[in-house]
């Protein structure tokens, strides 16, 4: 089990003489989530991305008012999270670096998302393993986002965030998966610098040099959807988008409250409601 509470450098300290490497060539796919008073959704960001097959998850809790370790004791104590809580607060640039600094040589892929973000694969019969499968000699394979909006709710509904949202909008917005052999840092929440110059590709082939994919406020073509996707709880409900706006962003950018109407008033497709899927057995690392 690792949990480790202190500063983000005390962090490095204790974790990269001792970071264990990748045996073999086997795919793996971790998800490295910096987060922030997120209690009330964590267990569910978990459990789902448990299902679809992720290999590990790194969460980094930043400076929480209530550490999110207790909601998620039983995923820390198996090993499946590794949770890291640590003040003062730090930008989530320096964090993905880190992240990418420790577990790199761990784990052949890594994906960069937040705990409103959920990676969904359409074909049900298939992990996330076998989705990046096809593109694991390139530097990186970029999801565009579905952006969900509130469906109405101004106060937080029960039964979590899967079951109570669908109204959604194509959009250009990128989060990427990369493959850590041939990634050097990461340059924002969306792009990361690799090697050679080189640059990720989205799920049809194509290469994306940006945050965008295509240009920004343009719709990305259906195809985009066929294989993954993102979908981006952008909004939730009022009351969550009004903590959201208290809270700041990882990049401690702050999202004004007009963002609210505009962004929802824009929702006007009706996408399946996500469920989490059946356990989907994905691939374990053996480390030295």
């Amino acid at each position: 089990m690792n949990v480790y509470v202190c500063s983000l450098a005390c962090i490095l300290s204790i974790l990269v003489p001792c970071t264990p490497r990748l045996v073999d060539d086997r795919t793996t796919v971790a998800l490295c989530l910096m987060t922030k008073d997120q209690n009330d959704d964590i267990r569910e960001w978990v459990e789902y991305h448990h299902k679809i097959g992720i290999t590990n998850i790194i969460i980094f809790d930043n400076n929480s008012s209530q550490p999110c370790i207790n909601a998620i004791q039983d995923f820390i104590s198996s090993g499946f999270v590794n949770y890291y809580a640590f003040d003062p607060e730090s930008v989530q640039r320096e964090v993905y670096n880190n992240c990418l600094k420790l577990f790199g040589p761990k784990y052949s892929h890594i994906g960069f998302i937040d705990t409103d973000e959920f990676i969904v694969i359409k074909n049900s019969s298939m992990t996330i393993i076998d989705v990046v499968e096809p593109y694991k000699f390139l530097p990186g394979l970029t999801l565009n986002a579905m952006f969900i909006g509130s469906n109405g709710h101004r106060k937080r509904p029960p039964g979590g965030v899967l079951s109570n949202y669908n109204k959604c909008e194509k959009n250009a917005m990128i989060k990427v998966i990369v493959n850590t052999k041939l990634t050097i840092a990461n340059i924002g929440p969306h792009h990361f610098r690799h090697t050679e110059g080189k640059f990720p590709v989205d799920t049809n082939f194509n290469t994306v040099s940006g945050r965008f994919n295509p240009a920004k406020d343009q719709t990305p073509m259906d195809s985009l959807y066929d294989i993954a996707y993102i979908n981006h709880y952008i909004l939730k409900s009022f009351e969550d988008f009004t903590r959201k706006h208290q809270r700041g962003s990882g990049d401690k950018r702050r999202r004004e409250m007009e963002f609210f109407n505009i962004t929802d008033l824009r929702m006007t497709g009706d996408c399946e409601f996500l469920s989490p899927p059946p356990r989907r057995v994905g691939g374990g690392i053996r480390v030295r």
